[in-house]
């Protein structure tokens, strides 16, 4: 089952160089690139890998709100609807998981009758509240999982 899961935007501390690295390459690289940079040690990872486990986190697809790429972790880039709509038509997922208000915001402009799945960011501030909904997002893959294939991670 091929769940997408957006965020807002990332951010680096040389953007240019990570922007010019980008440009470069195709569609299927920057998803690998904001998979690997994700989890590389920033809160947001962190925040994911330790609600959903490495399971889960292997097989979501990574994508952001907007295209953009900030040089601070205050940048903050409205969502684009058309990227987004272009990444679903090509990742083809059976499931959208939007996490933060910009990723939400883009999703209600986006028509599409796959279902999504809303839930905070993952290094918003209040983190009882990020890991008990990421909790209950968890139960919500794994229960459409279940329901979908007959399987199930545990």
């Amino acid at each position: 089952m091929k769940v997408l899961c957006f965020l807002q935007n990332q951010w680096f501390r040389q953007p240019d160089r990570v922007r010019a690295i980008l440009a470069r390459n195709d569609s299927t690289f920057r998803r690998i690139f904001i998979a690997r940079t994700l989890f590389m040690g920033c809160k947001t990872g962190q925040m994911l890998l330790k609600c959903w486990g490495s399971n889960w986190i292997n097989h979501i697809v990574f994508e952001e709100a907007s295209p953009q790429v900030g040089g601070k972790s205050s940048s903050l880039f409205p969502a684009d609807a058309v990227h987004m709509a272009s990444v679903i038509e090509e990742v083809e997922p059976r499931l959208i998981v939007a996490l933060g208000g910009i990723a939400i915001d883009g999703i209600r402009k986006v028509e599409t009758k796959i279902r999504v799945i809303k839930g905070p960011h993952p290094a918003a501030r209040d983190s009882g509240m990020v890991i008990n909904r990421l909790g209950e997002i968890l139960t919500e893959l794994n229960l459409y999982l279940w329901l979908t294939t007959g399987d199930s991670w545990k």
